[in-house]
């Protein structure tokens, strides 16, 4: 397989660049078809589609390579493709240019200073999925030990749910964007941090994968919602840079994180201590405390057993922490 990519780099190149070309356009496409209000909906449709693909082609691909060849499984997707645009041609409508736009009035955007957050946001968010996804089945196999169909499984899930989260995003950037947006990376730090506490439990982390699946396929939504929605009124431009503006995003996260795991490991445990209440760390104690007397006396953050009950439950929570040997 290395041999059939170092000779045929052209072939595969032309390929790479003409996939995010023909999902542009058909956002672009999808976008115009309806109205502004709906256009998220259309776009999910699209995105639904993208991910579809990616779930199933590249273990459709695996196993015709496996049980054939690479150059047969290239083939056989070459047909894919070429059934791809027959439907394009009788499905699609003849859509005329109504205004040409130059290179140069299209570039004006880039003017745009809230356009420039956009993608700044757009970078960050899909790196974090994907800077965190790149290593995932590293990471399912020596911190998860689950076996290697179980990875399998999990992966699959989590394209599967991919597609729901296109689904739901959707929905929810019809109706209350602003809200949805704005929740959605304390929804993504929320489940990281479950990850990071839970992750050693097999069957535990099929459902966070689960449930991550969905918000992965929610921000590639956003991230189209977030760049078009800036620079609608150059929508086929807005989303090539919504293709780029991911790729970079998913370049050097992949990147940053494999930098922190070649330093402190896949799962460093160092991390765990601070927080795990078994592991018995005096800072985990300390901070324990402090919450305990913030709750049980807002005043003045400091235990005055002025009421039995209250001595009674803070010296059952402390007696039940772990003491260093």
């Amino acid at each position: 397989q290395v041999s059939f990519v170092s000779k045929n780099p052209l072939p595969l190149g032309m390929g790479s660049m003409s996939n995010p070309v023909y999902v542009s356009l058909s956002f672009a496409i999808a976008s115009s078809s309806v109205s502004e209000k709906e256009a998220p909906k259309a776009v999910a449709k699209v995105m639904v589609g993208v991910s579809a693909g990616m779930v199933l082609g590249v273990p459709v691909m695996s196993y015709i390579a496996n049980l054939f060849s690479l150059e047969i499984a290239m083939l056989a997707f070459a047909l894919v493709n070429l059934i791809a645009l027959a439907l394009t041609i009788i499905y699609v409508p003849s859509m005329p240019v109504k205004e040409k736009m130059s290179y140069g009035s299209q570039l004006k955007i880039l003017k745009d200073i809230n356009l420039w957050w956009a993608l700044i946001a757009v970078i960050l968010l899909n790196g974090a999925n994907f800077g965190v996804y790149s290593y995932l089945a590293d990471y399912l196999e020596r911190v998860s030990l689950l076996s290697t169909e179980f990875v399998s499984i999990t992966l699959l899930i989590f394209g599967l749910a991919n597609i729901l989260g296109n689904v739901i995003a959707g929905r929810l950037l019809s109706q209350r964007p602003l809200s949805f947006v704005g929740i959605y990376p304390f929804l993504l730090t929320v489940l990281f941090l479950v990850m990071l506490f839970l992750g050693n439990m097999g069957f535990v982390i099929m459902g966070i994968v689960l449930i991550w699946g969905i918000l992965v396929g929610c921000a590639a939504n956003i991230n189209q919602y977030w760049i078009t929605r800036v620079a609608s009124n150059v929508p086929d431009f807005a989303n090539a840079l919504f293709l780029v503006a991911t790729n970079v995003g998913t370049c050097i996260a992949a990147f940053v994180c494999g930098i922190f795991i070649d330093e402190f490991g896949i799962n460093n445990e160092e991390s765990h201590k601070i927080f795990d209440s078994r592991s018995g760390c005096p800072l985990h104690r300390t901070v324990v405390r402090r919450v305990l007397y913030a709750g049980l006396f807002p005043e003045t953050g400091r235990p005055r057993f002025t009421q039995p009950q209250h001595s009674r439950i803070l010296r059952f929570h402390v007696r039940a922490l772990p003491r260093t040997a």
